[in-house]
């Protein structure tokens, strides 16, 4: 699988690595484990993210990893976990400049140029696709490389419950496992952490849901009057479409944000509906059911 990649991250020396807009727990653990293990082969590595980082990450000391200044010296461009140049944000331009290009990705219509594309539309998450990349090259992990590809994998598996979870997953998952992953700090701020304010904006949400279709579509919209009455911002909707998915009898749940007047971002999840075909419709992207 990684037989062109590996010439590209051999010859090069100073590395881009970016990922999408509004990152997840696989977008930023795949990225940061890439980074703490290509620095083992003494690789300059540098992490782009067009966006604000939701502090329920900072576990892994994002502050720390990622920049936000550009630059022009780089010899290999990495794309982790997007599918679209325009969800590299204001760096897809960056990205187009770099002479060699590698792209790593799990989605669905990945369509981005790059000299190497490495698409894997069965695995869970990119988490897997590092791990196996560090297998190929023979890279040691350590707790913190282990710690970051538990995030990506357990996040972009809805914590092993969604469909996408593969035996490969709780495989990997257990020789991370090894490396003493304070697992109980991680699942609680991956999983249950809640500001009171987070919690205000939930209850919001909950009391503004809409039922369509016989109650098979569930829609909740948060306008900016919500994020500012609760001093919250779009970061904070973290786990809100996953909680009104959870309704029985719902196939389909819908989450509207007013990102800024008059403009919404729309999420998606599903059970028995492919939301791939439907955020394709629209110029969007992402998995069957997320």
């Amino acid at each position: 699988m990684f037989e062109r990649a590996i010439p590209l991250l051999n010859n090069a020396k100073k590395i881009a690595v970016f990922t999408h807009i509004n990152p997840d727990g696989d977008a930023l653990g795949s990225s940061i484990a890439f980074k703490l293990g290509l620095e083992q082969m003494g690789k300059s590595v540098d992490l782009f993210c067009d966006d604000v980082i939701h502090e329920n990450y900072f576990f892994l000391n994002t502050q720390t990893y990622y920049v936000k200044h550009q630059e022009t010296n780089y010899d290999l461009a990495v794309i982790l976990d997007a599918s679209d140049l325009a969800r590299l944000g204001a760096f897809s331009e960056m990205y187009y400049n770099i002479s060699k290009k590698l792209v790593i990705d799990h989605h669905l219509n990945n369509e981005i140029k790059a000299d190497v594309s490495i698409i894997d539309l069965k695995a869970g998450s990119v988490g897997v696709l590092i791990y196996r990349l560090f297998n190929e090259l023979k890279l040691k992990l350590n707790k913190d490389i282990a710690t970051a590809l538990y995030t990506a994998i357990s996040t972009d598996t809805g914590c092993f419950m969604h469909n996408n979870t593969t035996s490969e997953a709780h495989i990997i998952t257990a020789k991370l496992m090894e490396f003493d992953i304070d697992l109980e700090k991680a699942n609680y701020f991956l999983f249950n952490r809640k500001t009171k304010s987070q919690i205000q904006l939930l209850h919001r949400a909950l009391n503004q849901l809409q039922f369509h279709e016989n109650n098979k579509i569930v829609m909740v919209i948060i306008r900016q009057t919500d994020f500012l009455e609760t001093n919250t911002t779009y970061e904070d909707t973290i786990g809100i479409l996953n909680t009104i998915r959870g309704i029985d009898g719902v196939d389909l749940s819908m989450l509207l944000t007013e990102t800024q007047k008059d403009c919404y971002k729309v999420s998606l999840r599903s059970y028995n509906v492919n939301a791939s075909n439907i955020a394709n419709h629209f110029n969007g992207g992402g998995h069957k059911h997320a």
